[in-house]
């Protein structure tokens, strides 16, 4: 799977993270293709569904038990998809990380002009806010990892797509101070995120994302 140049998209960045000989492409999402040419896939829900019809030698990642068919662990990977895709990232990526970025440069380049320090305090205000949503909807997250302490390291004791969905959002955490402090309160997520940032898919999928880029400007 590659991003393909002139594709539509969210406007958005994107993180790619490969498990085996398969690459997934985690929310934030840009239009994805695949052979034959022009064959477009968008949206998460869509490209895991047709990974793992495309793939069905390889071991799914839908599913958190080593029976092949469990419909309850099967729903809880789904459910937890969601609440990373619908809350985990809205909250942190458009109330927490990039406002602060926004904020930083706005920093690095001062005006004095009244609009100029409106635009400022605003921004101030809405991360402040966005800053107590994160701890809220991260403590459902802190709270399901402490549950899950000894059974594996992976969210649900194996790697599931909910790994996939949650690295890169916690990846982008790190990059910026106010975030990678957040994340300090949460030491659960912390030994989590550790530990999954030293997995093949994702130290050989990690130059070029957004946390990279946020770290390290000039290194492209």
């Amino acid at each position: 799977f590659q991003r393909r140049k002139g594709a539509p998209s969210d406007g958005q960045g994107s993180f790619v993270l490969s498990h085996g000989k398969v690459t997934f492409i985690s929310p934030p999402l840009p239009p994805v293709a695949h052979s034959p040419p022009n064959s477009w896939l968008f949206e998460t829900s869509a490209i895991v569904t047709y990974i793992d019809l495309i793939y069905p030698d390889q071991p799914t990642l839908h599913n958190p038990e080593e029976e092949e068919r469990n419909p309850l662990g099967q729903v809880r990977v789904k459910q937890w998809m969601s609440f990373v895709s619908d809350y985990v990232f809205n909250v942190l990526e458009n109330h927490l990380i990039k406002p602060s970025t926004t904020l930083l440069q706005k920093n690095k380049n001062p005006d004095d002009s009244h609009e100029h320090q409106e635009e400022v305090r605003a921004l101030q205000k809405f991360i402040q806010e966005g800053y107590t949503k994160s701890q809220e909807v991260l403590q459902v997250i802190e709270d399901h990892l402490e549950q899950q302490q000894g059974n594996g390291e992976f969210f649900l004791g194996k790697m599931t797509w909910v790994d996939l969905y949650l690295a890169p959002i916690i990846a982008d955490c790190h990059a910026v101070s106010l975030s990678r402090g957040l994340l300090e309160e949460f030491p659960f997520l912390k030994q989590w995120f550790v530990h999954f940032s030293k997995q093949e898919c994702f130290r050989q999928t990690y130059t070029g994302s957004l946390s990279q880029v946020l770290l390290d400007p000039d290194h492209h």
